[in-house]
C-alpha cells in the first residue's frame, strides 16, 4: 500500500539520507474515519484501512538496518500479506518511527476503538488456512476497513498491567465457524506469534494537523514556487533559519498587503548562531498580482486555523 520516497531528514543538527513510506496517493486515503456516539471516549478517530503489511514492515526495518524476524511457515515472499510475528513492543516502535517521519502521532488502537471500527458488517475471512489473505483482498466493512475478522489477530493498546495486552479479531488458523468480530484474547506483550499483526490509528486532531499542513504547503508552493527554503510541518513553518508554530499564538500571524502584493509572516523566531538568543522577526514575501486570490486563501486558512488542535 506504499511506495518509496527518498527524503533528507535532519535530526539533532545533522542531516541523514533516509527512506520512508509515502502513500501511493495521500495519507488520508489509507485511513477510514470512525465516528461514534458523542459521549464515547473512543469516538472521532481514523483507523488504518489495512493491516500493516510485510512490505511496510520490511521497509521500516531496512531503514533501520535491521533484518526481518523469523518467518512463519509460509515465509515473507508475499509482500502484500499482513505482517505477523511482531510483539506489541515492536508494533509500538513501528508507530513511533512513523510518527517521527510525519510529525503526527500514530498509535495502536485501543480495544474500544478497534471494536468501534469493526462495526457490524465485517465479513469473515477464511479460516483453517495455511496463510492469511493479502491486506486488501477481503471485502471491507461499512466503514471501508479491511480484514478485521479472522485474517490475523491484531494488537490493541488495551492492557491492565502493561505486561499482557488484548488482541482482537481471530486468525486464519482457526475454524471458520468460530471466527467472530467480537473475539478477543490476552497475550504477553513480548510474544511474536505467526497469526498476530497490527494496524495503526490517528486521533482526529492528528489528521486535522496533517490536512492543514498539506493545504498550507500547496498554497505556498503556488504563491512562491521559486522559494525552496520553506518547510511546512504539522506543528509549524520553517523559513530559512527561522520558525513559527501554529499553536503558539491565537492572533493573526499572516498579513496580506493587497496594494503592494506581499505577504508578511509575523513573527518568526530567529535563533542566533550560538543558539543563546531568540528574537522575533517579520518576513515579507512579494507575489505575482495575478495570484491575489491564492494569497487571500492562504491568509484566511492560517489566520482562522483552529489553534486548539496544535496544543497537547
Amino acid at each position: 500500500m506504499y511506495t518509496k520516497l527518498k527524503i533528507s531528514l535532519c535530526l539533532l543538527g545533522s542531516c541523514i539520507s533516509s527512506m520512508m513510506f509515502a502513500q501511493e496517493e495521500d495519507l488520508p486515503s489509507q485511513f477510514a474515519a470512525i465516528t461514534g456516539e458523542k459521549d464515547m471516549p473512543s469516538s472521532g478517530f481514523y483507523i488504518g484501512k489495512y493491516e500493516v503489511s510485510v512490505a511496510d514492515y520490511k521497509f521500516y526495518l531496512d531503514a533501520l538496518g535491521q533484518p526481518m524476524p523469523e518467518p512463519p511457515e509460509y515465509g515473507w515472499e508475499n509482500d502484500s500479506l499482513p505482517m505477523v510475528a511482531v510483539s506489541y513492543v515492536e508494533a509500538q516502535s513501528y508507530a513511533n518511527w512513523l510518527s517521527d517521519h510525519y510529525q503526527i502521532t500514530f498509535k495502536i488502537p485501543s480495544e474500544a476503538q478497534w471494536a468501534l471500527a469493526a462495526g457490524s458488517q465485517q465479513r469473515n475471512s477464511n479460516g483453517d488456512s495455511k496463510s492469511p489473505q493479502c491486506v486488501d483482498c477481503m471485502a471491507p466493512n461499512q466503514f471501508g476497513v479491511y480484514g478485521l475478522n479472522g485474517n490475523v489477530w491484531e494488537w490493541t493498546s488495551t492492557s491492565e498491567d502493561d505486561e499482557f495486552y488484548n488482541i482482537r479479531g481471530g486468525s486464519y488458523l482457526e475454524p471458520s465457524n468460530e471466527l467472530n468480530v467480537n473475539r478477543s484474547s490476552t497475550i504477553s506483550a513480548g510474544l511474536q506469534l505467526s497469526d498476530v499483526g497490527f494496524r495503526l490509528l490517528l486521533e482526529e486532531n492528528e489528521m486535522k494537523k496533517y490536512l492543514f499542513m498539506v493545504e498550507v504547503r500547496e498554497l505556498l508552493h503556488l504563491l512562491f514556487p521559486e522559494y525552496t527554503n520553506m518547510r511546512v510541518e504539522p506543528y509549524g513553518i520553517y523559513i530559512d533559519d527561522m520558525e513559527m508554530f501554529w499553536g503558539e499564538d491565537e492572533l493573526p500571524i499572516v498579513h496580506l498587503n493587497e496594494t503592494e502584493f506581499n505577504l508578511s509572516f509575523c513573527c518568526m523566531d530567529a535563533i542566533s548562531e550560538d543558539a543563546e538568543m531568540i528574537s522575533k522577526k517579520a518576513l515579507v514575501f512579494d507575489f505575482d498580482k495575478n495570484d491575489l486570490v491564492i494569497a487571500q486563501q492562504l491568509e484566511r486558512l492560517i489566520n482562522k486555523r483552529d489553534v486548539s488542535i496544535f496544543r497537547k
